[in-house]
């Protein structure tokens, strides 16, 4: 398998999250789009950070939900997860902001349903993983 270089990489994340930004729809199954998006575990930079597997993702990019309020957020991921006690503390935070103002700051949220979350989204960045930087995580907080 050929290993794509870095240039042809951003390119590529580039166009993905232009094709996503003129058309932003929901996963089947959901209707209407995502306004509001929720990040289990709070929306400080050290949750907006990229983990070395969302760093492989094509484009990278971190989970997120879309939805009606971080409460129902927080109890979509227990409800997925019973037994997960790490994960259930994590969702005792969750970090939400408007789709709009997400956008503002640089990145997108692009649809990635998953079996147990129909409503799971991915935040990304046109400069891929390099766009997961403080600065730019900071004016998603700020934006907030």
């Amino acid at each position: 398998m050929m290993k794509m270089d870095d240039s042809l990489r951003k390119l590529r994340t580039a166009l993905l999250f232009l094709i996503n930004s003129v058309n932003w729809l929901m996963p089947k199954g959901i209707s209407g789009e995502c306004h509001i998006v929720h990040r289990i575990g709070g929306g400080d930079v050290n949750n907006l950070k990229l983990q070395p597997l969302e760093k492989q993702l094509e484009p990278p990019g971190i989970s997120v939900l879309c939805g009606k309020s971080a409460y129902d957020a927080s109890k979509q991921l227990k409800k997925a997860f019973p037994n997960a006690t790490r994960l259930h503390e994590k969702a005792k935070t969750v970090g939400s902001a408007q789709l709009d103002d997400i956008k503002k700051v640089g990145f997108d949220v692009m649809p990635d349903p998953t079996k147990k979350f129909p409503n799971h989204g991915r935040l990304i960045h046109p400069e891929g993983v390099s766009g997961f930087n403080d600065i730019n995580a900071s004016k998603i907080i700020s934006g907030i």
